[in-house]
C-alpha cells in the first residue's frame, strides 16, 4: 500500500466524523470528477492479425492495431469510411523517439511479475517486453518515486518522523494538506493535487482509477513538454483494497488509455508504463499495538519526545505497510527485542561503518567503499546469498577482501527472495533521506504496521515496503526500444528518455 495512505485518510477526518464507513464511500463516489476516457476499453474482436475496435460504436471495426512482419503491433489501420476497409495505414515504428512526445505513466503499485506474465499471453503487444525495477529500500513510494524523478534527499522516508535536530516529532501531514508538495511532485504533469482528494481514493478506488487515467491523457494533450510525467496514486487503492482482482483491473484499462493515445496521434507517440513497487498479495493484520506493548514489556518508552535516551524510543508507521522505523539511541537491544515477535521478519541498523541486517536468528553486516559492497555474514548467512558468493568468486567477481561490484550485484540477485538487498541497505542509511529511522524493521507477510484505526477503514489485502522479492518487483514497459533485464529505480529515466533533465519542472520553458 502507498505509504502516505493513512496520512491522507486522516486529512479526511472531517468525512469520516460525519458519516459512516459506507457513508464515506458515498462522500469518495459524489468527490470524483467524471472524466474518463473515450476508447473503447476492449477490442471488438482479437485474432492472429492483431486487435480491432469499434472507436465510432457502429457495431464493426473501425481502427485495428495489427502485426508487422516481425509479429510486433506496428501497424494503425484506420476505416474512414466505415465501410469495413481500412484506407489509412501508420506504423510506430516510423517515429523517431526524439520527433514524438513521450509520455509515462507511473503508476502506484504495479507488481512485474504480473505484468510478464499477461504480456506472454499477448497483450501490450506494441510495448517492448517489460522488465523488473528494482526500487529503493524502504519500499515505499515518496522514496521511490524521488529516486525514479531524481529530486534531492528527502528528509524522511515516511511523512510523520522523529527530528533529532527538532527534538521532536516532525508532521508535514498538515503542511501536505494545505498545498505542500515534495520536491518531485513538482516534475510532474499530472498528479491528484489535492491531498484530502488522495485519500478518499483508497475507500472507493474504481471510479478514481479511471477520473487518473483521463486527466493523465489530458495533460499528455495540454502538455508543451517533450517528456510528460503522470502519476495514478489510485493503482495503489485498487492493490490495498481488491488485491490481485484489484491489480488485474488497473492492468485491463492500460490499453484504453495508451490506444486513445496512440489512435488520435496516428501512432505519433511514445508511451512508457512504469511502477514504484511490488505488492504481496497477503490479507494483512496491524501489529503496531503490539510492537509498542512489547517495547513497553522490555523496559522502553514509547513516545513523541526523547528525553530520556535509555528508554525513550519513537515508532515510525506510516499507512499500512511491511516496514515501520523505530528512532532509539539504544538500536542493538531495540533489534533484540522486536526480534523475538514472530511476524518482524528483519532488523538494519548502522554500527560504525557496516549496515547490520539481522533476523531472528542471525547476524550479517554490510560495508560500502564507491561501487564495491561487502556483504558478511557474521553469526549466519541472513540473506542466503553464501551460494551466489562462492559461485561469483570462483567467477573473478570477488575482491580480496570480499567486495562485489554494485552492478553485478543488482544483476545476480534480481530474482531472488532478497533482490539487491547489499545496496538498497546502504543507501537507506547513507544516501535517500536526511533523517534515517534508527532501526529499520520489515515484517512478514500477512501483517503489517500503521496506524492503530485505519484498520476499520480499510481491508487490507495487499500491502507492501519490505526488502523481499515479492515486495520489490516494480515494473518498466516502454515504446521507445529494448530495455536492460534489470534496472534500479534511479536508473529508469535516463534508460528510456535520454531528453529528461532531471533538475528542471516539466513546465519549464528549458525542457
Amino acid at each position: 500500500m502507498k505509504n502516505s495512505f493513512g496520512n491522507w485518510l486522516i486529512t479526511a477526518v472531517a468525512f469520516y466524523l460525519l458519516a459512516s464507513q459506507s457513508g464515506c464511500r458515498t462522500i469518495s463516489q459524489w468527490a470524483v470528477p467524471h472524466d474518463l476516457l473515450t476508447f473503447p476499453r476492449t477490442p471488438i474482436y482479437t485474432n492472429d492479425q492483431g486487435r480491432f475496435y469499434d472507436v465510432h460504436h457502429t457495431g464493426k471495426a473501425d481502427f485495428a492495431i495489427l502485426k508487422d512482419e516481425t509479429g510486433r503491433l506496428n501497424v494503425l489501420a484506420y476505416d474512414d469510411a466505415g465501410d469495413g476497409h481500412f484506407n489509412r495505414t501508420y506504423r510506430l515504428s516510423d517515429y523517431r523517439n526524439q520527433d514524438v512526445p513521450h509520455v509515462v505513466l507511473m503508476i502506484d503499485s504495479m507488481p512485474y511479475r504480473m505484468v510478464a506474465k499477461r504480456y506472454a499471453a499477448g497483450e501490450w503487444g506494441w510495448f517492448y517486453p517489460p522488465q523488473k525495477v528494482i526500487p529503493p529500500f524502504p519500499s515505499m513510494s515518496i522514496v521511490i518515486f524521488n529516486e525514479i524523478i531524481h529530486g534531492p534527499p528527502l528528509k524522511a522516508a515516511i511523512e510523520r518522523y522523529y527530528d533529532p535536530g527538532m527534538k521532536a516529532v516532525n508532521n508535514q501531514v498538515f503542511a501536505l494538506a494545505f498545498g505542500r508538495q515534495f520536491p518531485w511532485q513538482y516534475r510532474l504533469d499530472f498528479e491528484e493535487d489535492k491531498y484530502w482528494k488522495t485519500g478518499l481514493t483508497y475507500l472507493n478506488p474504481r471510479p478514481w482509477y479511471q477520473y487518473e487515467l483521463a486527466a493523465a491523457k489530458s495533460a499528455a494533450d495540454k502538455s508543451l513538454n517533450s517528456v510528460v510525467l503522470t502519476y495514478l496514486v489510485t493503482g495503489s487503492g485498487m492493490a490495498s483494497k481488491y488485491g490481485e482482482n484489484g491489480i488485474n483491473e488497473a492492468l485491463d484499462q492500460i490499453e484504453q488509455f495508451c490506444m486513445q493515445l496512440i489512435y488520435e496521434r496516428h501512432g505519433a507517440i511514445k508511451i512508457s508504463i512504469l511502477s514504484d513497487h511490488g505488492h504481496n498479495l497477503s490479507l494483512s493484520k496491524n501489529i503496531t499495538p503490539d510492537i509498542c506493548d512489547t517495547l513497553r514489556k522490555a523496559g522502553f518508552n514509547p513516545t513523541t519526545r526523547i528525553k530520556n535516551p535509555r528508554q525513550d524510543v519513537f515508532v515510525e508507521v506510516d499507512g499500512l505497510a511491511t516496514y515501520f522505523g523505530v528512532r532509539t539511541t539504544q538500536p542493538s537491544k531495540v533489534a533484540d527485542t522486536l526480534l523475538a515477535r514472530p511476524e518482524v521478519q528483519l532488523a538494519l541498523y548502522q554500527e560504525g561503518e557496516r549496515v547490520i541486517i539481522r533476523d531472528a536468528r542471525a547476524i550479517a553486516a554490510i560495508t560500502c567503499h564507491g561501487t564495491l559492497l561487502k556483504y558478511a555474514p557474521i553469526t549466519g548467512d541472513v540473506l542466503g546469498y553464501q551460494p551466489l558468493l562462492q559461485r561469483l568468486a570462483a567467477e573473478g567477481k570477488v575482491d580480496a577482501a570480499g567486495f562485489v561490484e554494485d552492478q553485478v550485484w543488482l544483476e545476480e540477485t534480481r530474482d531472488l527472495e532478497w533482490p539487491d538487498v547489499p545496496r538498497r541497505a546502504w543507501d537507506a542509511f547513507h544516501r535517500l533521506v536526511v533523517n534515517p529511522a534508527s532501526v529499520m524493521f520489515t515484517v512478514q507477510d500477512g501483517f503489517c504496521a500503521g496506524y492503530g484505526n485505519l484498520d476499520k477503514w480499510i481491508r487490507m489485502e495487499s500491502t507492501h515496503g519490505g526488502l523481499n522479492q515479492i515486495n520489490s518487483d516494480a515494473v518498466l514497459m516502454t515504446m521507445t526500444g529494448p530495455i536492460p533485464k534489470v534496472l534500479r529505480s534511479r536508473d529508469v529515466l535516463p534508460a528510456i528518455e535520454p531528453r529528461y533533465t532531471p533538475y528542471l519542472p516539466p513546465h519549464s520553458p528549458n525542457r
